[in-house]
């Protein structure tokens, strides 16, 4: 069995011709091989040719009219593993759209980024979830749930497994969120290798009900892009958040 797994929501709609794939793998007699499409924005791209060996069915990568898409040359990773093994046979990389850095997708982590790592002070808390919940991104979404107590603070932060990064290409850092009640307050920042303490500059949200797309200019924070070693950290405390508080956040992703 094959399976084929990729996220490519968000964004701009693509113009004519602006899609192009090219599949580098494997196949079923152990030769490489290489694959390469172009779509329009009202077609599809059907997986053939030696890649129907790699894929064993055809798959279908479609650009329909009208939807929503990544900005024009974003790269988006598309994995076709072999299951059970887990061998990578390909790796899909399509040119969309800007550079794209992804933190927290549906499909999970984005490449190079570790597990959710906590952090509090005494008496407060702060708990971390998948849940699946309807977002602009797709079915599920990561639940910040925050138990105020007197002077606290908590929050979630994500280290790239590789160490520190160069940054530098990218301008914002983008996300969709939305509160529990609406009105909920937390800051967020990035860190680089470089121990700022509390001199970090942290960019403070007010959530609301409904889903909305935050985009935080990446010059904000006054850090040094050329070599981040945490892309994402969120906190809550009570001087920001003033009480207990829950928050949806998605599609995490730093974008050039």
């Amino acid at each position: 069995m094959t399976r084929v797994s990729f996220t490519h929501r968000g964004g701009d709609v693509l113009k004519p011709k602006e899609l192009r794939v090219t599949i580098r793998g494997i196949d079923n007699n152990g030769e490489e091989t290489v694959t390469s499409m172009t779509s329009t924005s009202d077609s599809a791209i059907n997986f053939y040719d030696d890649t129907a060996l790699i894929l064993n069915r055809e798959q279908e990568f479609s650009t329909p009219a009208n939807k929503p898409y990544y900005p024009s040359g974003t790269e988006v990773e598309i994995f076709i593993i072999h299951e059970p093994t887990g061998t990578v046979l390909a790796n899909v990389r399509p040119t969309v759209g800007k550079r794209l850095c992804l933190i927290y997708t549906d499909a999970g982590l984005g490449r190079d980024v570790g597990d959710p790592l906590s952090y509090s002070n005494a008496g407060a808390t702060i708990v971390l979830s998948e849940v699946f919940d309807k977002t602009p991104e797709g079915e599920k979404s990561w639940r910040y749930s925050y138990t105020n107590a007197a002077g606290g603070w908590a929050g979630f932060y994500d280290n790239f497994l590789s160490g520190t990064k160069d940054m530098s290409a990218y301008k914002n850092l983008v996300f969709w969120v939305r509160g529990e009640n609406g009105g909920e307050n937390f800051e967020v920042f990035v860190e680089d290798d470089i121990e700022d303490g509390d001199t970090l500059n942290k960019y403070k949200v007010t959530a609301t009900r409904d889903w909305q797309l935050i985009s935080i200019p990446l010059s904000y924070f006054d850090e040094d892009l050329e070599h981040v070693k945490i892309p994402w950290n969120i906190a809550f405390s009570n001087h920001i958040t003033g009480g207990d508080a829950t928050v949806y956040v998605d599609f995490i992703r730093w974008i050039s």
